[in-house]
Parts: C-alpha cells; structure tokens; sequence
C-alpha cells in the first residue's frame, strides 16, 4: 500500500492531503466543493468522483462530515466501491454513530474491501503529521496500512478490533466535550 487518496479536504482531510502530498504518496483527492483543492497546494486535480479516487488509490481516506456522507461516498455509481477494488483498504477518519459505522463496514465487506475504522484527535495539527489516530481492525491490516499511516499520523494507537477506533473516539468526545 504505497498511495493514498484524500475525501474530504476540510480541516482533518486537507491536512491528511498535505502530509501524503510532502511525503510523495497523494494519488487523488475529492471534495464536493472544487474550492477545497486551494487547501492542498501541489496536489493532483480533484478526482471526477470518490469513484475515480478510488480507482487510482491503494488507499482511500475519508474525512466527511458525518455518517450519511460517509455511506453516500462509499456507496451508488460513483461510490469508492463502484471502482470494484477488492483487497483495497479504507481508512474512515470521520466521527460517526456506530450503526452508520456498522452499515459502512458491511458494504465494503461486501465489496472485499477492508474498512478500519480510525477516530482522530489533533485535528488543528494534521497539516503536521499531528494527528493522533485511534484505530480499530485486525492486526494484519492495520500493519498493511502503516505505509500510509506513516505519511500523515503522528502516533498511532490500535484500540481493538473493528468498531473499537470509533468507540475510543466517541468515548473521548463524550469525557472531553462533557468537562
């Protein structure tokens, strides 16, 4: 797993993109909004479709606003997993409820493609591989991903199987946001 490409490009994804970009594993990058694009200086052309991302990416990032928008990129026509990539990886960087988590995970299951699931907090220093990323998936993936983790994470904690990235980064957001 050598490139990665970036859905996404608010505050966590475009600093997700940078770090890819300086580090030479930026195969794509897709936003809705074709402004984003300014927030990755040297990045390729935004992609046509999460789709055509993911066609020319070992790795999809994505970092979207919430669990529909999670499920709407990943599924239909243009959907990543309309680019019938099986063995390719996901690494979903967005907060969202554990039964959009659950339904995510069963379409690219269904898709052969692996779905970790990966809570951040840092998020003001991702332009700076300062991310910290609380992952959950098997052991075997997550060291298939570490070539891409390394391109933008500063530390990366494994919490478990999956589902346990977004129980740890929920968990945190109800003690952090709850003080």
């Amino acid at each position: 797993m050598k490139t990665g490409g970036v859905i996404g490009l608010g505050g966590i994804g475009g600093g997700v993109a940078q770090c890819l970009q300086r580090a030479g594993q930026l195969a794509a990058i897709y936003d809705v909004r074709a402004e984003a694009a300014g927030n990755v200086p040297g990045a390729p052309p935004i992609s046509a479709s999460p789709r055509d991302l993911a066609a020319a990416s070992d790795c999809v990032l994505i970092a979207v606003l919430n669990g529909a928008q999670t499920i709407a990129v990943l599924s239909g026509p243009d959907g990543v997993l309309a680019a019938s990539k099986p063995g390719q990886t996901v690494i979903l960087l967005s907060t969202i409820s554990m039964n959009d988590l659950e339904t995510s995970q069963k379409l690219c299951a269904d898709a052969g493609v692996t779905l970790l699931d990966c809570g951040v907090t840092g998020g003001p220093k991702s332009a700076t591989n300062g991310l910290i990323c609380l992952v959950g998936g098997s052991d075997g993936d997550i060291a298939a991903a570490k070539p891409i983790f390394d391109g933008f994470a500063g530390s990366v904690l494994h919490m478990g199987g999956p589902g346990a990235g977004m129980a740890a980064k929920i968990a945190r957001n109800t003690t952090y946001f709850g003080c």
